[in-house]
């Protein structure tokens, strides 16, 4: 936890000087979420003749904690709401920190502040179960921003520009009118508890390491032409774009975060002190997602082939090749090859294996085959400790195998 955080809740020793705090799921879609907030910091600096660095805050994206020194220099809160956004312990704390400042300042004064601002970053999914209403949501009077949520709007770029401009100003409008409504409010005190939001992995659990083997748009073989399932980052690769435009990232967290797996997401060549690291630390389970054209790129087989020597119950392997990809159809043969050569001994397991899939042709599958891993993961680390438990480990401590999420079934 970052120093300030340690005195958040006197907020009378603090002098506000931003008029807002952007809370938001961190790891995900970062590229959008720092063009939206450079956007919302530009025109609400030319709205109130304040310098753009000094109208807006965002905590740091590599951060897992609630940014409470940031939080209380900052008048109101815009949220980017997904169906995410209530499963991170931050992102809860950072809304329930400007939720009570609210209600305090109301019964201080009788009067009410716009201070909580969600915004529609990801809607729920197609026919998932409708969410309670947002009290003082953004509300645009454009369906497609109500439809497909901020973040689309970013994505397709100059076919919404004038959708998300609307947006922003909305967001101009609201903020620039709250800009002397809610003051310091000496005094108050934070009731939530700083130290347990700042520690989603738990006592005793293990980090699940995701690491995605894939390319940027301008790393790729020159014979894989279809670029527009790639991004500036390998993190942004989107393998059943257009189906499912947004990036593979999310989709992993996603599916982690609904059985309660911590998870960090790492490329193939930013893991953590490397894959010699992960390859050595055996007890650690990690989850490969391996795109096939990478495996054609001789930097990413030898990374792969250092993978490739973890025993096979610490490692899932998961290769998504959507049925809609033509180009990946016409060199099956070529790709299988590719990653025989690169990943050998995961690769004679088949799809026999619940942590090795491959050739995963729709998000859904990918999904299913994501959630299996991680229960079979779940599922042979308590089955090992049971079986071949070390004698220095006393019977019953929770250091003695990786609990890696709540749900084993």
């Amino acid at each position: 936890m970052s120093a300030g955080s340690a005195d958040v809740a006197e907020l009378g020793v603090a002098v506000k000087r931003y008029l807002f705090f952007l809370s938001h799921v961190r790891g995900a879609d970062e590229e959008w979420v720092a063009m939206f907030f450079r956007d919302l910091c530009s025109a609400l600096a030319a709205r109130t003749g304040l310098s753009q660095g000094a109208v807006g805050l965002r905590g740091d994206p590599a951060s897992r904690e609630p940014a409470f020194d940031l939080m209380r220099q900052a008048g109101a809160l815009v949220a980017l709401h997904t169906p995410q956004y209530a499963t991170r312990s931050y992102c809860s704390a950072e809304w329930e920190f400007f939720r009570q400042r609210r209600e305090v300042y109301w019964s201080r004064t009788g009067r009410p502040a716009d201070a909580v601002i969600p915004v529609t970053w990801v809607p729920p999914a197609a026919g998932s179960e409708p969410a309670p209403p947002w009290t003082d949501a953004l509300r645009v009077a454009a369906p497609a921003y109500e439809r497909d949520g901020l973040l689309q709007l970013l994505r397709l770029g100059s076919r919404y520009r004038v959708v998300y401009q609307q947006v922003i100003q909305a967001l101009v409008d609201r903020l620039a009118v709250a800009q002397n409504e809610l003051p310091d409010l000496p005094g108050f005190a934070f009731t939530g508890s700083p130290a347990a939001a700042a520690d989603p992995v738990g006592r005793g659990r293990e980090l699940l390491d995701v690491v995605v083997a894939s390319a940027a748009s301008d790393e790729l073989p020159a014979e894989r032409r279809s670029r527009e399932f790639y991004g500036a980052s390998p993190l942004d690769w989107s393998p059943y774009s257009p189906e499912r435009p947004r990036s593979l990232v999310n989709l992993v967290e996603e599916t982690a975060a609904d059985l309660d797996f911590p998870s960090r997401v790492v490329p193939l060549d930013g893991a953590a002190g490397g894959t010699g690291a992960l390859s050595s630390a055996r007890e650690r389970f990690v989850v490969l997602l391996v795109d096939a054209w990478t495996a054609t790129l001789r930097r990413q087989q030898q990374l792969l082939a250092e993978l490739d020597g973890r025993l096979p119950g610490s490692t899932a392997v998961l290769e998504p090749r959507s049925s809609g990809d033509l180009e990946s159809a016409e060199h099956t043969r070529a790709l299988d090859d590719a990653l025989d050569q690169a990943l050998p001994r995961f690769r004679q397991a088949g799809n026999a294996d619940q942590l090795r899939r491959w050739h995963l042709s729709d998000a859904e599958q990918f999904t299913t085959a994501l959630r299996r891993a991680l229960v079979a993961a779940q599922n042979d680390a308590m089955k090992k400790q049971a079986n071949d438990e070390p004698a220095d480990v006393p019977a019953g401590s929770f250091n003695s195998f990786p609990q890696l999420g709540r749900f084993s079934a």
